[in-house]
């Protein structure tokens, strides 16, 4: 990968600043660092050329030197990957090629699968999104014709019926999964998904009258859960070009091997607090779905909780409490609980909804005070790297949970007769769409050659 090697002047202290900017394959990308000197935000948005080999970039409040004569602070910045965090200037260490210790070398093989999938996304919502979120928009408000003749448009089996609510629902639900497959973690297509399905199956037939309280107990709050999913969804798709490179930490070989020492260059705390706390706060609105699936699954009773505080002993008790004590109930312990567990941090999003938190932008640290006291001993810290991969694994629970919310209102249509469709719009495994395009690519090689060798005959 090449790089643009910049050197900035801040215009409030004058300190300088050699950025090398790593030209990589997104057309675009924010940057964001503070001056090492008087630490405000500096910040703009590199536009690659890709057909010419260009790239341009302007910042806020600094702008380029000519030379990099007094030079103080060096910052490595990526839109792919992590990167070392600002430093002292140091000519020798601008010399070794950056971003191969914090991100290439680190995934090996599986660079190209993070590039691909990466590429894949942004090329769905830069084209695709609008369409998408106006069928879910024609959905939501049971706008049943104009959602017929959107759905065709966009649903290659023709023959797939649109006979009723279900068939609707089943649609959306696809159309969705495909949009999201390339971000969304191996886990909810190999794990989730399909736990979620079984299980749900094996309760309906163990305890049929039980599991039905349960469905009829939740079934007028599961198109609200929806559409607030759907918020989370398309707030996600906004902040998607913050949060890729701790997308690329999947692909790491060795996680243990990212230390704190690893900084980001895409976002800032603010970028992405408001889109923690609307997830958290959706999500643990949607806890009492779980728990209940939890109660029935462990207790027989989707209303008898587990003993784990002496104030609550019912469902009913567990509703009236706040979100803190809801999110106690989650342990990892019962079989329902993965779907969200270890990723609601309480603390933190008390911080962050009480404004009890430092950001030090220099070393990429924010300090948080759950209490609301900044002058308490020993506050819990995260790096930014650490509260942007929150972020996204906050994400992929929403994502977990929004198909239990789907499994359950598909039973809801099917308690009320409607039949579902026996056909699938997409395949949820995504060895399966390789597959396809793989197979469809070798036909088009067989075809080609057959047509090279007719046109020899020709001759």
């Amino acid at each position: 990968m090449a790089t643009l090697r910049k050197v900035l002047k801040c215009d409030v202290c004058g300190s300088k600043t050699l950025v090398r900017i790593q030209i990589g394959w997104l057309d675009s990308h924010p940057v964001r660092f503070n001056c090492g000197s008087c630490e405000i935000l500096i910040s703009g948005t590199l536009f690659l050329d890709q057909s010419e080999g260009t790239a341009l970039i302007e910042f806020s409040n600094a702008k380029e030197d000519d030379t990099e004569d007094s030079t103080e602070f060096y910052i490595e910045t990526s839109g792919e990957l992590l990167t070392e965090k600002l430093q002292p200037y140091n000519l020798e260490k601008t010399l070794f090629p950056p971003f191969f210790t914090s991100g290439i070398n680190m995934m090996g093989e599986d660079f190209g699968i993070f590039k691909q999938r990466t590429i894949g996304f942004l090329i769905k919502k830069n084209n695709y999104w609008p369409q998408y979120r106006r069928v879910n928009e024609l959905w939501h408000r049971n706008n049943y014709k104009y959602l017929t003749s959107e759905l065709k448009k966009y649903i290659p089996n023709i023959r797939y019926p649109l006979e009723n609510e279900l068939h609707f629902m089943m649609a959306v639900h696809q159309m969705n999964i495909e949009f999201m497959s390339c971000v969304l973690d191996d886990k909810f297509f190999n794990k989730y998904s399909k736990l979620i399905k079984y299980e749900i199956g094996l309760l309906s037939e163990r305890s049929p009258k039980e599991f039905g309280e349960l469905i009829d107990y939740f079934s007028e709050y599961l198109h609200r859960y929806e559409e607030k999913i759907f918020e989370c969804v398309d707030t996600f798709i906004d902040k998607f070009n913050f949060m890729i490179p701790v997308f690329g930490l999947g692909f790491y070989q060795n996680k243990s091997e990212v230390d704190a020492t690893k900084g980001i260059t895409t976002v800032t705390f603010n970028d992405l607090k408001r889109f923690y706390i609307d997830v958290y706060e959706i999500l643990t609105e949607m806890i009492e779905l779980l728990i209940a699936f939890n109660n029935l699954k462990h207790r027989g009773n989707y209303k008898t909780m587990k003993a784990k505080r002496r104030d609550i002993a019912t469902l009913e008790d567990y509703t009236k409490k706040n979100k803190g004590a809801k999110v106690e109930f989650l342990d990892g312990n019962e079989t329902f609980d993965n779907l969200v567990y270890p990723n609601l941090n309480i603390k933190l999003r008390n911080a962050i909804s009480h404004y009890t938190y430092k950001v030090d932008g220099i070393n990429q640290l924010i300090t948080y005070y759950p209490s609301g006291n900044e002058k308490s001993d020993n506050p819990p810290k995260i790096s930014l790297v650490e509260f942007a991969q929150s972020c996204w694994n906050i994400f992929q629970s929403l994502m977990n949970v929004s198909e239990l919310v789907y499994q359950a209102r598909k039973v809801t249509f099917i308690k009320q007769g409607f039949e579902p469709s026996r056909e699938h719009v997409f395949q949820l495994e995504r060895k399966s769409l390789g597959k396809k395009i793989k197979n469809k690519n070798k036909l088009k090689r067989k075809n080609t050659k057959m047509a090279k060798r007719k046109n020899r005959k020709n001759k």
